[in-house]
């Protein structure tokens, strides 16, 4: 299932606090994508041309990447934590549970990880 068939595609499309934008830099993108994905290469150079506090990225090349383009950044388990930590989640282990039985890969180390600094 791709793109607009996706569960919750009509919800973003209608949300008015959501607001696309097309990176400008195709060459920079193109580039990039030698060792990442369109998605990836559009969403760094993107965060570089609009100064992002940050970018959600969870594959570790593109994690590399914005390393050394100097973008701060954080990952799904990273956004579930500071949810946590913001009151806006109880609890974080049936969100994990979630994501793991949806198909997202996640290390036995990294959810204990996650848990220990949710204090779950």
């Amino acid at each position: 299932m791709r793109g607009p068939d996706r569960p919750g595609a009509a919800q973003i499309r209608q949300a008015e606090w959501l607001h696309v934008h097309e990176p400008e830099n195709r060459t920079k993108i193109n580039y990039l994508q030698a060792d990442l994905d369109s998605g990836e290469a559009e969403v760094l150079v993107l965060a570089e041309e609009l100064g992002a506090d940050w970018v959600l990225l969870d594959e570790s090349r593109a994690r590399v990447a914005a390393e050394l383009l100097d973008l701060s950044f954080t990952g799904t388990i990273g956004l579930l934590l500071l949810a946590k930590r913001l009151d806006k989640v109880s609890a974080i282990r049936p969100l994990l549970d979630e994501l793991q039985a949806k198909k997202f890969y996640l290390s036995h180390r990294v959810y204990q990880a996650a848990l220990n600094e949710a204090g779950e």
